[in-house]
């Protein structure tokens, strides 16, 4: 494939990984930089040697695929060009809900430019405790989670009008992407899990609530457009504990995480985070996942 673009590789730390992009790099011929997985970004102000480029190929399992997703868009918004940068994942794990099969090599620079462009714009979320304000933003879910059965949510969101509900559980947040996220089984509520019907929807779902608390609405799920607005205050009698919250995981345990000029992590695995206050957006700046034709 010749190319006057130059494209990034990101490769997941396995063996057939590997053998794999020595492949691929024989039938590319392109500018290829190797932007390294594992402990390499300390900082963004790091990314900036990388924000010439806009094409990605994640060689790996779907965390692969998410930890180039996650790398492009911290590169496009460092970026001064226009163009939203793109992932296509080849897998080499086990699901492969997010990269395409390996099929045949040489066909893979004429199935890259054939790809078709799924919009990616991840959740952009903002939680104070104690005054603490932390920015974090997740591709698949975001879960808020409550320490003790006492605690409830109030939650609050916007599309044409606004909506309220107080219960007593947690709450997941899920994009289109992260529609098969297997979390998406802690739903309590009697109906089945509604589908997320496009990359403009969100589900918001309650997990392991209460259902027997009559001073509290019941269980619920809602398809809302991913446009709107969700304000989640958590309302605990207890000062020493709090809900938590936790988001994408495709950090190995062994990999140093994103920071930030601050060395806040961003991106990673939120882990035991206490809140008070949530609020969750989309985030403006997408970024594109390329899929091959026969899988749309």
């Amino acid at each position: 494939m010749e190319t006057t673009e130059t494209i990034g590789i990101i490769v997941s730390p396995n063996p057939k990984a590997w053998v794999l992009t020595a492949e691929l790099l024989s039938v590319i011929n392109g500018q290829i930089i190797d932007v390294p997985f594992q402990n390499s970004f300390i900082s963004t102000s790091r990314l900036a040697q990388y924000g010439h480029i806009n094409q990605f190929i994640a060689v790996g399992g779907d965390g692969a695929c998410l930890r180039a997703l996650r790398i492009a868009y911290e590169i496009g918004k460092l970026s001064l060009c226009n163009k939203p940068p793109m992932v296509f994942g080849l897998n080499c794990g086990h699901i492969g809900a997010l990269s395409n099969q390996i099929g045949c090599i040489v066909d893979i620079p004429k199935r890259l430019k054939n790809a078709v462009h799924q919009v990616i714009n991840p959740l952009e979320v903002t939680s104070s405790f104690r005054n603490k304000i932390s920015h974090y933003t997740f591709f698949n879910e975001v879960i808020l989670k409550p320490f003790a059965n006492l605690t409830r949510l109030k939650i609050n969101w916007q599309d044409k009008e606004q909506h309220h509900k107080e219960i007593r559980g947690g709450l997941m947040i899920a994009t289109k992407l992260g529609e098969q996220a297997v979390n998406a089984c802690n739903y309590t509520g009697p109906e089945a899990i509604l589908p997320i019907p496009d990359e403009s929807s969100w589900r918001m779902s309650t997990v392991q609530a209460m259902s027997n608390d009559l001073t509290c609405d019941k269980a619920f799920q809602a398809i809302v457009p991913s446009e709107s607005t969700v304000s989640v205050e958590v309302v605990n009698p207890y000062q020493d504990r709090n809900a938590y919250l936790v988001g994408d995981s495709y950090y190995h345990e062994t990999e140093s995480v994103l920071t930030d000029e601050t060395d806040q992590p961003i991106g990673a695995n939120a882990g035991v985070l206490f809140v008070e206050k949530v609020i969750v957006s989309s985030a403006r700046q997408p970024v594109l996942l390329a899929k091959d034709r026969q899988r749309v």
